[in-house]
């Protein structure tokens, strides 16, 4: 039987070790308990129109990762996932972000053209000619001028990615000259500048939808169609097309936009943190797009496409024939700012 000497130092070692465990729990809820006044850390809902695996994806979850380290994990950036919110149509995605139902976003210029038209500038064919010049161009007064314009439509330009030079597929032959493309009928996106592109060099133009262009090829509604390497292997368009053209035609930067409002209720320090973040993703995303693009044109080559690559003499052929739409959309671009962008290219 215990004596009561026993009795009394088992109640004694029980009350210690109770006490460990009070303080203990009082010391983890100090720890694990946001601080009385303390505010919950800022979320930014971050939303586009890619996939998982492609540079547009990698770019965001670097820009999310910068802004959650740069703030202290007082600034939580939420990436949706690529086309939940808007089913995969970038024109919503602009939508929503104006609404500020989401608050940072990636914009192709061809969409956003149809808010502001002097975005057009970006679909002037081969103007774009070389990625190094391109964003030393964009990285400067005059990039910078350009995403100061954002905000007259609601959203706050942040920094320019890359989504790559678009390139000409389709089911019928190598295109080499403007004479292969009279007559095709080839899916264009919602550009008046693309689709005037297209109608000059003789083909007949249809904007089917993103999300329904594989079955219109693969039931020959549409002859051909018109994007960077990178979207024609995601989209499988190597199993219903038979012939891609390399011509670097026009060159694609994305926007990252934030929405406006939204970013200016941020403080001054976390304001610019986003800035920060989005341009320091810049040179990993845009390297992470130029090589995709070299590995996705081998695996397009790889599937069963026949490329054909343009020399000097046949792209000035195009050029030449291309002219025409600048003198058609000088007016909406601005002869001014269409001009800079001419001089600084050169």
């Amino acid at each position: 039987m215990l004596t009561q000497k026993n009795r009394k130092a088992g109640w004694k070692r029980l009350s210690v070790l109770l006490s460990f465990c009070v303080l203990s729990g009082v010391f983890f809820s100090v720890l694990c308990t946001p601080r009385l006044g303390q505010a919950a850390p800022i979320e930014i809902r971050a939303h586009h129109d890619s996939t998982t695996t492609s540079p547009w994806h990698l770019g965001i979850l670097r820009f999310a990762e910068l802004v959650e380290k740069k703030s202290n994990g007082n600034l939580k950036v939420r990436v949706f996932p690529p086309g939940q919110l808007s089913q995969e149509n970038i024109r919503t995605t602009i939508e929503l972000l104006q609404a500020g139902s989401i608050h940072v976003a990636l914009i192709v210029p061809g969409f956003y053209e149809a808010f502001d038209p002097r975005f057009m500038v970006f679909g002037m064919p081969f103007l774009f000619k070389e990625r190094g010049q391109t964003f030393r161009v964009l990285d400067d007064p005059l990039g910078e001028k350009l995403l100061g314009m954002m905000s007259e439509k609601k959203i706050k330009g942040l920094a320019y990615w890359d989504h790559g030079y678009r390139q000409i597929t389709n089911s019928k032959k190598a295109i080499r000259t403007p004479e292969d493309l009279r007559g095709l009928r080839i899916r264009t996106p919602l550009s008046p500048v693309i689709g005037s592109i297209f109608k000059t060099l003789g083909t007949t133009t249809t904007a089917t939808a993103m999300g329904e262009l594989y079955m219109a090829l693969q039931q020959k509604m549409v002859d051909g169609q018109e994007n960077p390497f990178n979207t024609i292997y995601r989209r499988k368009f190597y199993e219903v097309q038979k012939y891609i053209t390399e011509w670097n035609y026009q060159f694609s930067p994305l926007f990252v936009g934030a929405n406006l409002a939204f970013f200016q209720s941020l403080p001054a320090e976390s304001q610019k943190i986003v800035i920060d973040a989005a341009r320091e993703t810049a040179s990993y995303q845009r390297k992470l797009s130029a090589d995709e693009d070299e590995s996705m044109k081998k695996e397009l080559v790889a599937k069963g496409m026949e490329l054909t690559v343009l020399n000097k003499d046949q792209l000035g052929v195009f050029q030449k024939t291309m002219e025409p739409v600048y003198k058609e959309f000088e007016p909406q671009i601005g002869k001014e700012l269409l001009q800079e962008f001419v001089n600084a290219l050169k």
